[in-house]
């Protein structure tokens, strides 16, 4: 059974970018194979990151003991760099590393900068609305609710925060690892921004100028009148 995931893994791994359905799937067969390690208590101290990543993309709302131990911990390290590298996917991608070597699987999701970055993307979709939940807190500085929402660019990971005290936060992350397939696409994007806000910028100056010769051609009329 543990061979016949690693091989599934290692044949849609493999595949280095991969859809939104086969990331779920291949977080599914990690999650078989994370309970198939010695202990359960093994896999949770080794890879506590992952597996807390790959439970939370197999629910449609998490309230699991893990659940409540990850909104502690954003509560008591909220805006810290440890708690943006967790949401960020920093842990998550250095625990997915040592995990996929140690089962000499594919590694092309976590060190090619395009195959990661089209890995985290879907699996932000994934969890998007799929909240972390925890109402039975009491401290004003716990969170009882967390989700992640759609940035307005791939390149922005917006995430929602609501604390026992009523009090609801918003913050962002710039994802700004990626490869040279995601710089070429950014390059574009940018030269078709700056491209449009200079076509704006032409048309309200030839408007402009219609505008005043316009007005110099009505005063030339009323003076010879």
């Amino acid at each position: 059974m543990k061979e016949d995931i690693i091989s599934k893994l290692a044949d849609i791994l493999s595949q280095k970018i991969l859809s939104e359905t086969e990331t779920l799937y291949s977080l599914v067969q990690m999650r078989k194979l994370l309970e198939r390690l010695a202990t359960k208590r093994e896999s949770e101290k080794k890879f506590p990151t992952l597996l807390f990543y790959c439970n939370w993309a197999v629910h449609a709302k998490l309230e699991r003991n893990s659940a409540k131990k990850v909104l502690q911990y954003l509560g008591a390290n909220w805006r810290s760099e440890e708690s943006k590298n967790f949401i960020g996917f920093g842990s998550f991608r250095e625990e997915l590393r040592t995990f996929l070597k140690d089962f000499n699987l594919p590694t092309y999701v976590v060190s090619n900068g395009d195959c990661w970055f089209e890995f985290r993307h879907n699996l932000i979709q994934i969890l998007i609305d799929t909240p972390l939940e925890n109402p039975f807190v009491r401290e004003n500085n716990q969170i009882v609710k967390f989700s992640l929402k759609k940035g307005y660019t791939d390149y922005l990971l917006s995430y929602r925060a609501e604390f026992v005290n009523g009090e609801k936060e918003e913050w962002n992350i710039l994802l700004a690892d990626f490869g040279p397939k995601r710089e070429t696409i950014l390059h574009e994007e940018r030269v078709h921004f700056f491209k449009r806000f200079a076509d704006k910028i032409r048309y309200r100056q030839l408007v402009a100028q219609r505008k005043n010769e316009t007005g110099s051609d009505s005063s030339e009329n009323v003076g010879n009148n």
